[in-house]
């Protein structure tokens, strides 16, 4: 991912990765993200992550 998004419906990885960039500050903003059998990466321990990322995550709030 090498910019920011749009409010987003979902994100689903099903055998795929979604690699955030860290070359510039991003926003990434999305009602969910399920994932499946992939990977959500944000830097490695060999390489930490430099630049400001928002995950914002948008949703109502249900009772239990």
């Amino acid at each position: 991912m090498d910019m920011s998004t749009p409010k987003l419906r979902a994100i689903i990885l099903e055998n795929s990765r979604l690699i955030f960039d860290d070359t510039a500050d991003y926003t990434f903003d999305a009602e969910y993200i399920m994932v499946n059998t992939g990977h959500l990466i944000i830097g490695t321990e060999a390489k930490p992550h430099q630049h400001k990322l928002t995950l914002t995550f948008h949703g109502q709030q249900t009772a239990k």
